[in-house]
């Protein structure tokens, strides 16, 4: 009988979540008639965090603008994302409202390597 010499793995785990700066959340979902517009609170957030975010426009009774930051948005994809939020969000505020969206996502990327001995 042939015996194998058994073959040693090492399983990696690896974890990437988003870097946020306080005090700009991921999100802002802008109500038609919010006390601050959705071009006011753009120069807002240009003017803390510049070029971190970016606005979307909805066609909505409630929400006017979804802001999103960039980076969120390039790795969550555009349209997926201002959909969940339009949906959840238009549920739970007036048109008169600034909703803030705290966001928590990871992505996670499991590789297995061979080590050779």
């Amino acid at each position: 009988m042939e015996t194998q010499e058994p073959k040693k793995w090492l399983k990696f785990r690896l974890s990437f979540s988003e870097f946020s700066i306080p005090p700009c959340h991921t999100i802002l979902v802008v109500g038609k008639r919010a006390p601050i517009g959705k071009n006011a609170t753009m120069r807002m957030l240009d003017t803390i965090a510049p070029a971190l975010f970016e606005m979307f426009e909805v066609d909505d009774d409630i929400v006017e603008a979804i802001i999103i930051k960039c980076s969120v948005s390039r790795m969550v994809g555009t349209k997926e994302l201002v959909g969940l939020v339009l949906e959840e969000a238009r549920t739970m505020m007036t048109d008169k409202d600034i909703l803030n969206v705290d966001m928590d996502f990871e992505i996670v990327k499991d590789r297995i390597v061979e080590i050779k001995s």
